[in-house]
């Protein structure tokens, strides 16, 4: 009789032990309330309130710098491959390009980078520049286009991210019409992809590649690899999804909730510079209450929100 009894309730408790444990890995975004439209907001569920900084007191980038550069001092920071020759080359249908020869890298450590920065930033206070000004760094990917972004934030100077390739009017529509990004969104950034990016540390190498790319120096990563759906909310952002009535599609839609994406939290961007019209369409106010948070990006992308796993898998777009 007991050994009957074992077998009935073995596979019972083997039931509620291996549901209990999927419900928990499958759990991975927790449903929030944050005013503004009517909506299901998400946020990750390993942080009750959304991440803002990577650690305490490290709100600006220039701080967030400093102190990375004091306790990695001797650590490698930045390489670059030296210049070994550089030749035209001209093409069967006449074009001309450039064809460069690289040899080793060459590295700075995180405490010499430190002290150009510094020296570039006094450099700067010396020739004039103020507070509030904006400053265009007109150079191809290289180590001192970092080292002058880092100068520039050390003296609230803000930077506009060009391309070195770009011809005079695009020039001129970057330094006037871009999106503005504060240091607290990238700081919120840097604080979510830390966390999330599994075995993220000294180890790995980040290879930059454009100027928007060296103003985050991060790379997001999302952890669903089902083809056509992302992971849950990163943990500096809340994640709504609102009613798309032209589409058909509502946040109230069963089995799985469906509707355009809207992204709030302190990494959202604060609007279009000199583009009121714009700012007003895609962003949006009031946001959240339980972030300090301003405006919320809402995005054009329907989805289906998955229950289980709390995965978005997109459904179609809107231009």
């Amino acid at each position: 009789m007991a050994v009957y009894m074992l077998g009935i309730l073995v596979p019972v408790f083997l039931s509620i032990w291996f549901s209990k444990r999927e419900k928990k890995s499958k759990d991975r975004a927790v449903t929030v309330e944050v005013g503004g439209e009517k909506g299901l907001t998400k946020r990750n569920w390993r942080f009750e309130h959304l991440l803002e900084t990577p650690w305490e007191r490290a709100d600006t980038l220039a701080i967030l710098f400093e102190q990375t550069c004091a306790r990695h001092c001797d650590n490698l920071l930045l390489g670059t491959r030296i210049l070994i020759s550089r030749e035209t080359e001209v093409s069967e249908d006449g074009r001309a390009f450039e064809k460069v020869t690289l040899g080793h890298y060459e590295w700075t450590t995180y405490g010499q980078a430190f002290r150009s920065a510094d020296a570039f930033a006094s450099g700067l206070v010396a020739i004039g520049h103020k507070k509030g000004e904006r400053v265009a760094i007109f150079a191809e990917t290289r180590a001192e286009w970092f080292l002058a972004l880092q100068a520039c934030f050390r003296h609230n100077l803000t930077v506009v991210t060009i391309y070195a390739s770009l011809g005079e009017e695009a020039l001129v529509h970057s330094l006037n019409e871009g999106v503005m990004m504060s240091h607290r969104n990238m700081v919120a950034t840097v604080a979510g992809v830390t966390t999330m990016v599994p075995g993220l540390g000294s180890k790995d190498v980040y290879l930059a590649y454009l100027p928007l790319a060296h103003a985050l120096e991060i790379v997001a990563e999302w952890d669903d690899t089902s083809i056509g759906r992302v992971g849950p909310p990163v943990p500096q952002c809340y994640l709504k999804l609102v009613n798309w009535e032209e589409g058909g599609y509502l946040f109230t839609d069963t089995p799985m909730p469906r509707g355009e994406i809207v992204i709030g939290g302190p990494s959202v961007t604060m609007g279009y510079f000199k583009n009121t019209v714009k700012t007003e369409e895609v962003y949006k106010v009031p946001l959240c209450k339980l972030a300090k948070v301003a405006l919320e990006f809402c995005g054009r992308d329907a989805c289906g929100l998955h229950r289980c796993i709390c995965t978005l898998e997109l459904t179609s777009a809107s231009s």
